[in-house]
C-alpha cells in the first residue's frame, strides 16, 4: 500500500476516529483505525468500539492498494504535529514489517496489525430511511442534551429520545431528554418519510459523537438517517469532500412518559429579558454552595426577586423588572444550576416561564415568532427553604 493525503484531511478523519476507538487496549485492534484503499482517489478510514462505528471516505492519491490497521491515537498525534499544508505519505513496502509515515523531512515507522484482525463492519437491512437538515438537528441535540441524565443506573435516561409526532397537522420529530428533574423537548419539522419510525433512544456518548460529526457538515446540508435493527446510521458529506457514515447501537428500554408534563395548564405567566434573567441567576448562584443548591424566585406585580443563601458564606439577592401576569404573588424554589442551564439554552430576546404553584412543574419557553423549531423545557421545583 502507498497513499498520499493532505494533512488537513487526514487530521479531520483521524479526529473522528480517535474519539471512537478504545483507549484501554484490552483488545489492541480496537485501538486502531483500519486504513484501506477504495479506488485510485479515495481512502477508507474506519474506527469502531463495537458499539459505535465511524467510516470516513477521504480524497487522496492511491499509488498501491492495500489495507492495514494502524494505532489511531498515535497516528492522530503525529498528524496533528505535521504542517497543515503538508502532504503525508503512508506506505507499506513488501520488504518491511512496519508502516512508514512520511511528510517532507519527517518520517515515522509504525507497527501495524493485519486488516484481517479488524472487526467486520457488516451491512444490516435498512428498515426506515429519511433526511434531516443537519443544522436543525445539531441545534435540537445541543438544546435537548442539557437534560440528559448522568445516572448510569437508569440507562434509558442516559441519552436522547427521538420519535415522530404530528403537531397541529404538521410532521415533526421530537428530540427529548430528561433526568426526572427536568425535561427538554425540541420539535423540528421533518418529511413524511419519518412518519412511521419507531421511537428510539441514542446514548449520551453517541449524541456527543454525532454532534462532532455535524460540526463538520456544511451549513444547511442534509444528512441521511437510516434505522436498522437495534442500530441507527447517519450519512453525511463533510467539509473537504469527505463522505462520513456514523452508526451506533440504540439503547433498549422504555423512555418515561413525558407528554403530560408538557401539557400542564399553568396560568401564572412571567416574561423577562433572557439576558437579564441569565445574568441574575448566574450572579446569585455564585454564593450557593449547599447541597440543596436552591435559588428562590419571588414574584409580585412586575418584579422578580432572586435570592440565594449559603450557610457557610452568606446570601445574595437581585431584583429585575419583568412582566408577570397574575393577581397573586408567588414564591418558588429551584435547583440553581438546573434552572440556569435551561434558561441559557434560550436564544430569543425574551423568555416565558409559566407557573402554577410552588410545588407543580414549571414550563419554560422562548418568546419567538419562529416556528421552525419549538422548544419547551419543564423543571420541577424544590422545597421552599428560604425565609
Amino acid at each position: 500500500m502507498k497513499i498520499s493525503i493532505k494533512q488537513t484531511i487526514l487530521n479531520q478523519v483521524l479526529a473522528h476516529a480517535n474519539r471512537i476507538v478504545e483507549k484501554r487496549l484490552a483488545t489492541p485492534v480496537l485501538g486502531c483505525v483500519l486504513m484501506e484503499t477504495v479506488d485510485s482517489e479515495h481512502i477508507n478510514v474506519t474506527a469502531t468500539n463495537l458499539d459505535m462505528t465511524v467510516v470516513d471516505i477521504a480524497p487522496g492519491n492511491v499509488e498501491f492498494t492495500g489495507a492495514y490497521c494502524i494505532p489511531a491515537s498515535l497516528l492522530y498525534e503525529i498528524t496533528k504535529k505535521l504542517p497543515s499544508a503538508s502532504e503525508i505519505v503512508i506506505e507499506k513496502s513488501n520488504d518491511t514489517n512496519s508502516i512508514a509515515v512520511t511528510s517532507n523531512k519527517t518520517s515515522f515507522s509504525l507497527n501495524y496489525i493485519e486488516s484481517s484482525e479488524f472487526p467486520p463492519v457488516t451491512a444490516q437491512e435498512i428498515l426506515q430511511s429519511f433526511e434531516l437538515n443537519a443544522t436543525t438537528l445539531k441545534n435540537a441535540l445541543n438544546t435537548a442534551k442539557v437534560a440528559m441524565s448522568q445516572d448510569n443506573t437508569r440507562i434509558q435516561l442516559n441519552g436522547i429520545h427521538i420519535h415522530y409526532e404530528n403537531s397541529n397537522g404538521l410532521d415533526t420529530l421530537r428530540v427529548v431528554a430528561t433526568d426526572l428533574f427536568r425535561i427538554a423537548c425540541v420539535s423540528m419539522p421533518v418529511s413524511a418519510d419519518a412518519k412511521d419510525i419507531n421511537p428510539i433512544i441514542i446514548s449520551r456518548r453517541a449524541v456527543g459523537e454525532l454532534l462532532h460529526m455535524l460540526d463538520d457538515v456544511p451549513d444547511d446540508n442534509s444528512i441521511n438517517v437510516k434505522l436498522q435493527n437495534g442500530q441507527i446510521m447517519f450519512e453525511a458529506n463533510l467539509k473537504n469532500n469527505i463522505q462520513s457514515v456514523f452508526s451506533t447501537r440504540l439503547i433498549s428500554g422504555t423512555f418515561p412518559e413525558y407528554k403530560v408534563a408538557l401539557e400542564v395548564q399553568n396560568d401564572k405567566i412571567l416574561q423577562a429579558k433572557t439576558e437579564d434573567l441569565v445574568n441574575a441567576l448566574d450572579r446569585v448562584g455564585t454564593i450557593i454552595t449547599d447541597t440543596s443548591n436552591s435559588v428562590k424566585l419571588s414574584l409580585s406585580d412586575n418584579t422578580l426577586t432572586i435570592s440565594g443563601i449559603s450557610r457557610e458564606f452568606g446570601s445574595a439577592t437581585e431584583t429585575i423588572d419583568v412582566e408577570f401576569l397574575s393577581d397573586e404573588p408567588l414564591d418558588i424554589c429551584f435547583n440553581s444550576r438546573y434552572l440556569l442551564e435551561l434558561v441559557r439554552q434560550i436564544e430569543t430576546e425574551k423568555v416565558e416561564i409559566l407557573f402554577n404553584n410552588s410545588t407543580s412543574p414549571t414550563v419554560i419557553k422562548p418568546v419567538s415568532d419562529n416556528n421552525t423549531e419549538k422548544i419547551t423545557f419543564v423543571i420541577m421545583p424544590v422545597e421552599l427553604v428560604h425565609n
